[in-house]
Formats: structure tokens, sequence, C-alpha cells
């Protein structure tokens, strides 16, 4: 006797995948980690889920260099993860610990990046609910 009959069980066709359309998105963090760079530095990685409309459950991550060789790169990186944490509502002074990120809700626009040959979402910034604040200080 076997474990599982599918003999009768019809296997649908993938739907198509849309094609994604640059535009302003609610992401909600669904994965945090920590990982060392090639360069043994360190960088948090984020995967948001992007909450309702047609892309729905679409999934993008983005990697903050908070320890890196080059104080450039470690000082961009710091300003983006503060960047995503003043726009999510968090106290910006300090992270006590990195799933504190976790379930964060905020805005952003997405676009579309090619790496490899390869299409991939790409968190272009985020969109700040406070009013003193202006997009283009948010930008990436």
């Amino acid at each position: 006797m076997s474990y599982l009959d599918l003999t009768t069980v019809e296997v649908s066709k993938k739907p198509e995948m849309k094609p994604f359309v640059p535009s302003e998105q609610t992401l909600v963090v669904s994965e945090v980690k920590e990982r060392t760079t090639q360069k043994g530095g360190k960088a948090i990685n984020i995967t948001f889920e992007i909450v309702g409309g047609d892309y729905n459950r679409w999934k993008v991550t983005k990697n903050f260099n908070i320890q890196n060789e080059s104080e450039k790169a470690q000082q961009i990186g710091r300003e983006q993860l503060k960047t995503f944490m003043h726009c999510a509502g968090m106290d910006t002074t300090k992270l006590e610990k990195i799933n504190d990120l976790m379930n964060q809700k905020v805005r952003a626009k997405v676009g579309t990046r090619t790496d490899d040959g390869k299409e991939f979402l790409d968190i272009k910034y985020f969109i700040s609910n406070d009013e003193t604040k202006t997009e283009a200080e948010v930008l990436f």
C-alpha cells in the first residue's frame, strides 16, 4: 500500500508572472539575519514582503552594511538602516537586537534591478510618515 495515492490529482500549469511596475508599496519585515560579507564585514539582511495590491506577498531583500573596512560603505549602510528605522517609526538612536526589526511596517518605492542577467525587486527609497521629511531626504 502506498503512503499517498496521487493518481487522481491534476497538476495545474504555473501561472505566468506579471511584470513588476515600479511603484510605492507597503512592506513588512518577514525575515532578518546578520551575515558576514565577502571581505569579512557584517551586514544586516532584511527580507520584506509586499502587503496588499497586485504584488501581495512578493518579496524584496535589502542588505545594510553595518561593519565594513570601507568607512564610506559602512556609513552608507548605517544611514540606510537608520532611514528605514525612521520611516518605520522606530527609535533611531540605537538598535538593541536585530530581531527588533521583525514585523516592522514601512512604505517604500520599489523598482527593479538587473544582476547577472536576472531581474530582482529593489527598494529605491523608504517613504517617511513624518511631515517634516521629504522623499529626497530618505533616498538611497
